[in-house]
């Protein structure tokens, strides 16, 4: 009986020497994966000021503003949006902004707001109810997420293989 075959042989070393540049890339603040958990980070503060400016207008589910205060707020020019009084606190959902949080951390990034307002408005108080500002991801933004990442990691070792 007769065979066709072909043998390859591979290097170990050099998949070792990708791997480790691949680490060496995770590892730090400039690299392709970190660009991919920013952009991760972004996602989420994006979906944040959407459901934000959604729900500001009466259109989601935070409790409508008490007549009180949609006095006070007409008194003060303030306009008729939900948790807009100067505009602070949406303001600092966006990076870069006031009051905005973009930290990266050790295996990701932290975001948020240090609005001072922001920690009553999340979890309500006796004389008001919880309006949400930052909730977990929805499905949408998940996949956006986990697609930032992913490319991150795909060029991340694009880049060590070269």
């Amino acid at each position: 009986m007769s065979t066709l075959s072909i043998t390859f042989e591979m290097d170990p070393s050099r998949m070792v020497s990708v791997l480790h540049r691949v680490d060496e890339g995770v590892q730090s603040e400039t690299g392709a994966f970190r660009a991919g958990i920013n952009r991760a980070g972004e996602t989420y503060l994006g979906a944040m000021r959407q459901r934000f400016n959604a729900n500001s207008v009466g259109g989601g589910g935070w409790a409508p503003l008490k007549p009180a205060t949609i006095l006070l707020k007409r008194r003060r020019g303030a306009g008729s949006l939900i948790l807009v009084f100067s505009g602070k606190l949406r303001q600092s959902l966006s990076r870069g902004n006031p009051g905005n949080i973009f930290q990266v951390i050790t295996n990701g990034v932290r975001v948020g707001t240090s609005d001072r307002t922001a920690r009553f408005h999340q979890g309500g108080t006796r004389f008001m109810p919880a309006r949400p500002i930052l909730v977990p991801p929805d499905a949408a933004t998940r996949q956006q997420m986990a697609t930032d990442l992913t490319t991150g990691t795909i060029e991340q070792i694009k880049q060590a293989a070269a």
